[in-house]
């Protein structure tokens, strides 16, 4: 018997934890039915999951589906490229209405599953203001005050 590293062989796969964790709650929160399980569904699902899991351009949303494993999760039956993904901002817009009534009917008489909290902040470049505040400053700007606005 020889050493370990002769007798095994690794190789790395498509990262597929992010894209899976997001297709959960895509799920959960019924965006996936929204949308539809179509080849123009997936897509739109694909776009929203790539937004949330690394901002871009179609072609960078293109290149996320190739690191991690989207066309396995959303069990796509072809592959697709950006030109694909701006065709379907034009079915996205096509179809918005009928996907907002699904959501809201999806929606409706149930409790949240899910809470988003956002915090966004500005330096302030007045002397005085009211809503102004000395602290951190995310912004990095030292000895400005700083305005923060919370959006849940």
């Amino acid at each position: 018997m020889g050493a370990l590293s002769e007798s095994v062989k690794l190789h790395e796969g498509l990262s597929v934890g992010a894209a899976w964790s997001v297709y959960q709650v895509a799920k959960e929160l019924g965006i996936e039915e929204a949308l539809g399980k179509d080849f123009e569904g997936k897509l739109a699902l694909w776009q929203v999951m790539a937004r949330v899991i690394g901002q871009g351009s179609r072609l960078s949303a293109v290149r996320l589906a190739q690191i991690h494993a989207a066309g396995d999760v959303l069990d796509m039956k072809r592959g697709f490229d950006e030109n694909n993904l701006y065709d379907n901002l034009s079915w996205l817009s096509e179809n918005q209405a009928k996907i907002e009534r699904k959501l809201f009917e999806l929606r409706r008489g149930n409790k949240p599953k899910l809470f988003l909290y956002d915090v966004t902040s500005s330096y302030l470049e007045r002397k005085s203001n009211h809503f102004g505040e000395y602290g951190y400053n995310r912004d990095g700007k030292r000895g400005k005050t700083d305005s923060d606005r919370y959006a849940l």
